[in-house]
């Protein structure tokens, strides 16, 4: 009997979600795409002769969705009302569906066909909806066609109905995302953070970070996995309900874990010495992606490392457990390692431009995914079998400048006219051979923050390294001879990479000055 593979995904989700820097709009629109993916699906296949069914849903988080339809009719409905009824709400959203009829047995062969189409649909164009009149008033941020008028301080907003849909999702106290990263931990809604500054201990200074994570090789090992479990003629379709699941409760249980172990003590901390002064305390991160093998969260400055490396470690233990489950079950020999996965971290000011933050906390998870490759490759000859390990990059925007790609950033803010650049990372989760690891940089900003530290003639040895390198030389030897105790602790002996490239101390100087230590 023929069935019907559905795919359905929110386009460009990132700029949907940052489009503003209104974290109201930001949160709102995270809120909205959970609820495409979840409920408001779940509504419209409900709306069907067959009605929902849990065990048809392959995908169902991060802005995806894959489910079998066992009948045309029911297919046909959702196909040309599912999308119609999320653009009438929602005017202006990037969103694609394509199907892929089979026989009784799903193969490898429907999954490609059916991104495929999604990839085909997303370049279709569409027609807008909400244009509204010309004589309209209009967002004066948007363009779009007034839908609600909004009173603050600053004087009348006129929202459009995209606009207004995030705010509505915001107040009506949709915390979902929120509420998985906290888990059994129990926090006042009065706590969660509606303003960027109220997510900094100091709301008129202090950096706030975009961190972005992301899954390694997750294609390549879905494709190996589900090419051993049609070899062994398992079920595919319920592995990949399975997988889905289990990849999603991982993902959200390292964030959980990242939570409670680097967020929640300073919280709570803060919380009773907010209280003995009359002040509110607010929850110093937002998840705004949290989903299949993706995270992205708005995080107070000073916590955002100490978050994505708990994560990545939490990630890499997670999904091994729950992977280990489907390995024995399915009886796969390619699953039972888990996932490693790399993350960027962008540190920007609260008023600079989240679209651009956002876009470079994912350059930043992309260069440090090609440099966590590259390495695999190199150790892959003497170890084979060697996999893709964890990983994160970082920068703080100190220029207006926005790039799409790292190599144009690292030339122009990087690099030194000396040939010494400061892109040291990435900082992997387990020491390797040319990369340190994140708790080295750790141990190193603990060493930089002592009150006796170098840290002043470590900053005039950076400036100097900038022109000329043989005066760097001699400056760092005089830094050496003052500064005996510091040598080891802060790697002075070592001060660039082993290939002599680039130097970890820029790195050093520039988390400790975030992190106020």
């Amino acid at each position: 009997m023929d069935q019907y593979l559905y795919g359905a995904n929110v386009n460009q989700i990132q700029s949907f979600i940052f489009e503003t820097s209104r974290l109201k709009e930001i949160v709102g629109a995270s809120e909205l795409v959970e609820q495409i993916c979840k409920q408001k699906f779940i509504d419209a296949v409900n709306a069907t002769s067959s009605g929902y069914k849990e065990a048809n849903l392959l995908i169902g988080a991060a802005g995806k969705i894959t489910y079998i339809f066992e009948h045309q009719q029911d297919c046909q409905v959702v196909l040309h009302t599912f999308q119609k009824s999320v653009l009438e709400e929602i005017p202006g959203l990037s969103f694609s569906q394509a199907v892929v009829k089979f026989n009784s047995t799903l193969q490898q062969d429907d999954f490609h066909e059916l991104e495929k189409r999604l990839g085909l649909q997303r370049h279709r164009q569409r027609t807008q909806h909400g244009l509204g009149l010309m004589i309209s008033e209009r967002s004066r941020r948007t363009g779009g066609a007034a839908f609600r008028i909004e009173k603050t301080e600053d004087g009348t907003n006129y929202l459009d109905r995209r606009q207004h849909q995030k705010i509505k999702y915001h107040e009506e106290s949709k915390h979902t995302l929120l509420e998985k990263m906290l888990g059994d931990t129990l926090v006042d809604q009065a706590a969660f953070a509606t303003e960027i500054e109220y997510l900094l201990e100091d709301q008129k200074q202090g950096w706030i970070a975009i961190v972005h994570a992301d899954g390694n090789n997750l294609g390549t090992i879905i494709k190996q996995v589900r090419t051993e479990l049609i070899a062994n003629k398992g079920d595919l379709q319920d592995f990949s309900r399975l997988f889905s699941k289990k990849l999603d409760e991982a993902t959200i249980a390292a964030a959980q874990d990242a939570y409670k172990q680097t967020v929640d003590p300073v919280f709570q901390n803060e919380t009773i010495f907010n209280a003995e002064n009359g002040r509110t305390t607010y929850l110093p991160i937002r998840p705004v992606i949290l989903g299949g093998d993706d995270l992205t969260v708005i995080i107070r400055g000073e916590l955002a490392l100490g978050f994505t490396e708990a994560f990545l470690k939490g990630f890499e233990h997670h999904t091994k457990n729950k992977f280990a489950e489907l390995a024995t079950q399915f009886k796969l020999n390619n699953l039972g390692a888990g996932l490693s996965a790399c993350a960027g971290i962008a540190y920007i000011k609260p008023k600079y431009p989240f679209h651009y933050g956002v876009n470079l906390a994912d350059v930043l998870c992309k260069e440090a995914k090609e440099r966590a490759k590259a390495d695999a490759t190199v150790r892959a000859k003497d170890f084979p079998g060697f996999t893709v390990q964890s990983a994160l990059m970082f920068h703080r925007v100190l220029s207006s400048f926005v790039e799409d790609d790292f190599e144009p950033l690292a030339e122009r803010e990087l690099n030194t006219n000396s040939g010494i650049g400061f892109d040291y990372g990435p900082y992997f989760i387990e020491k390797q051979v040319y990369y340190s690891s994140t708790s080295e940089l750790r141990d190193w900003v603990k060493y930089i923050s002592e009150d006796d530290a170098p840290k002043a003639p470590l900053r005039e040895w950076l400036t100097a390294l900038d022109s000329d390198k043989a005066s760097a030389e001699q400056l760092m030897e005089r830094i050496k001879s003052i500064n005996k105790s510091y040598i080891e602790k802060l790697g002075l002996n070592k001060p660039f990479d082993p290939r002599g490239k680039t130097t970890h101390l820029y790195d050093v100087i520039t988390i400790a000055s975030i992190e106020k230590k």
